[in-house]
């Protein structure tokens, strides 16, 4: 209770006013963003960033149901979830809300780089943060493991590596073997679809051989017959999910 204090103090006097949406405090951030987060009563001292995907927010997250059911068992296994949304009118191709993930520093990078020195100052208990994303917020997580080599973990859910890829006005995508990952990378748990018609299985299994080549603790659980969103075929992977992030 005393940690929670400090945090929702802290927060108070940097941003005003927290007001409230379902269960998640909702705080505007830095350049008028809105963050919504969570922190439970049995916080373990971790915490998890998810990022939504493109024409996303993080709204959008708690009320679908796949999505607000990882959520809540994260939260019953005492992570702090932080629900950050990208610039509702920054795009990539033709997605709107998407996150700027393709350089090393950006105005979405900085953001984040506020989130996480933000709680480690409010919560002297947080031990590390993890990581997870949706398609363009893959690349998001992706970008931000490369820049801070202390995050704990990432889950990636059908989506690819912050330098793997370019997208093109009309939408489709242009990838690359020439990117690289950092021997220091957090580990990655991916989540991945046979049948992905947006971000290609085949590009997934070459991000997949990538980090283990540089040696980064690697898990992967393939679909054989989903598509490429984050539907109700996820449900049956959270507990397994929940249980990769508490080893």
């Amino acid at each position: 209770m005393k940690g929670r204090f400090y945090f929702l103090l802290l927060l108070l006097v940097m941003n005003g006013t927290i007001a409230y949406s379902a269960t998640f405090n909702e705080l505007k951030a830095p350049d008028s963003r809105r963050l919504l987060y969570n922190i439970p009563s049995n916080f373990n001292g971790s915490a998890v960033i998810f990022f939504h995907g493109a024409q996303g927010n993080a709204q959008v997250l708690i009320n679908d149901a796949p999505t607000a059911d990882i959520i809540q068992k994260m939260l019953d296994a005492g992570f702090l979830v932080v629900l950050p949304e990208a610039r509702q009118d920054f795009k990539v191709g033709p997605y709107i809300a998407s996150w700027e993930s393709n350089t090393e520093t950006n105005p979405d990078t900085k953001y984040v780089d506020w989130i996480i020195d933000t709680g480690r100052q409010a919560l002297p208990q947080l031990k590390e943060f993890y990581l997870m994303g949706g398609s363009n917020g893959v690349s998001m997580a992706s970008r931000i493991a490369k820049n801070h080599q202390d995050i704990a973990g990432m889950v990636a859910m059908n989506g690819l590596d912050a330098d793997q890829f370019s997208v093109n006005p009309d939408g489709s995508l242009v990838t690359n073997d020439t990117f690289s990952i950092p021997v220091k990378h957090a580990p990655i748990l991916m989540i991945s679809s046979k049948q992905d018609g947006l971000m290609s299985f085949a590009s997934q299994q070459k991000y997949l051989k990538k980090a283990r080549q540089a040696g980064v603790s690697s898990m992967v659980i393939v679909n054989e017959d989903a598509d490429h969103n984050w539907g109700e075929w996820t449900i049956q992977y959270h507990d397994d999910i929940v249980g990769w992030l508490r080893k």
